[in-house]
């Protein structure tokens, strides 16, 4: 195997034009349909003090888009001094609300989860 020569190859981060990155992730309902319309509200990260997690930096971007494949992307500012290994360390926490599913509340996401993110229907009893 080659090693990446993009330090951010290996997780879920893409360098954006305006001095970001884009974290993508994915929401689906629990048959795994796209759910265009989720709600998402970026609660708390550790992305600048990995291990200890604060909440989401009041001059960071916010603004959260979602697709037509429910694939929203998330923009972290581009730290200039974070390595692969950090990124590995590094979470979001964020708040999914969608029409017929149970809200997730302060639900953790690694920067290098690849996943799509599940919600379960509002009338589906938990397992």
């Amino acid at each position: 195997m080659r090693k990446a020569e993009n330090e951010y190859h290996r997780s879920n981060i893409i360098p954006a034009a305006d001095g970001t990155h884009q974290m993508m992730l994915r929401i689906v309902d629990a048959r795994g349909v796209p759910l265009p319309k989720a709600k998402i509200t970026l609660v708390d990260q550790n992305i600048t003090t990995f291990g200890k997690k604060q909440a989401w930096p009041a001059d960071w971007p916010h603004s959260v888009s979602v697709a037509g494949m429910a694939v929203a992307a998330i923009r972290i500012p581009r730290l200039a001094d974070i390595t692969t290994e950090d990124l590995a360390q590094a979470s979001i926490w964020i708040d999914i609300e969608a029409d017929g599913c149970v809200p997730l509340k302060n639900h953790e996401v690694s920067l290098s989860q690849r996943l799509p993110i599940r919600l379960q229907a509002a009338d589906q009893k938990p397992e």
